[in-house]
C-alpha cells in the first residue's frame, strides 16, 4: 500500500469515528432514601410557559407538551449535568424514578401550572418541537427539543418560569 493510500484510509477512519455516537453513560443508582428525606407536602405553585424561538425569530409554543417536574437529587443532578451541560447521552432512567415525577400538560400557548408543590429545588422540563422543510424533495426535519431549568419552590409562593433557551 502506498503512503498516500494509508493516509487516505486514516483520514476516512477518523472521519467515520467522529460520526459515531457515544454509548449512553450509565446512570448512578437511584437512592430512595434521598427522596424520602425530601418534604412530601407543600403549598408552592409553579406557573410558566414553554416555548422556543426559531432562528428567524418566530415563537414556537409547547402546545400540548407534557411538562415534567422532579426534585434535585444526586440521581437528577447526573441527568442535568450530562444532558443539559455536557450534551452526552445517558442510559434509560430507573422505572422507580417515575413515582417522584410530577407532570402536567401545557395548553395551546405552552402555559402550564403545578399546585401543592413541597418546598425545595427542582428540575422542570418540556419538549418543544416543530417540523421545518429541509429543501430537499419536500422533506421535513424535526427541530427544537427538550428544554430544562433548575428552579426553587417555596411554600405559599408562586414561582414563575419561562422554559426556553
Amino acid at each position: 500500500m502506498k503512503l498516500g493510500e494509508v493516509a487516505f484510509a486514516v483520514v476516512v477512519v477518523s472521519m467515520l469515528g467522529g460520526c459515531m455516537s457515544s454509548p449512553p453513560v450509565p446512570r448512578v443508582p437511584l437512592n430512595d432514601s434521598e427522596y424520602q428525606r425530601l418534604p412530601q407536602v407543600g403549598t408552592g405553585v409553579i406557573e410558566g410557559q414553554a416555548f422556543l424561538k426559531t432562528l428567524g425569530g418566530e415563537v414556537k409554543y409547547g402546545a400540548g407538551s407534557t411538562v415534567y417536574l422532579f426534585p434535585v437529587t444526586s440521581y437528577s443532578e447526573q441527568w442535568w449535568r450530562l444532558t443539559q451541560i455536557e450534551m452526552k447521552p445517558i442510559a434509560a432512567p430507573d422505572p422507580k424514578h417515575d413515582k417522584y415525577i410530577r407532570t402536567t400538560q401545557a395548553d395551546g400557548t405552552g402555559t402550564f401550572k403545578f399546585t401543592d408543590i413541597p418546598p425545595g429545588p427542582y428540575f422542570i422540563d418540556a419538549e418543544v418541537t416543530w417540523f421545518a422543510p429541509t429543501g430537499y424533495g419536500g422533506g421535513l426535519e424535526k427541530q427544537g427539543g427538550v428544554i430544562a431549568h433548575r428552579i426553587k419552590v417555596d411554600n405559599d409562593k408562586t414561582t414563575r418560569i419561562m422554559i426556553t433557551k
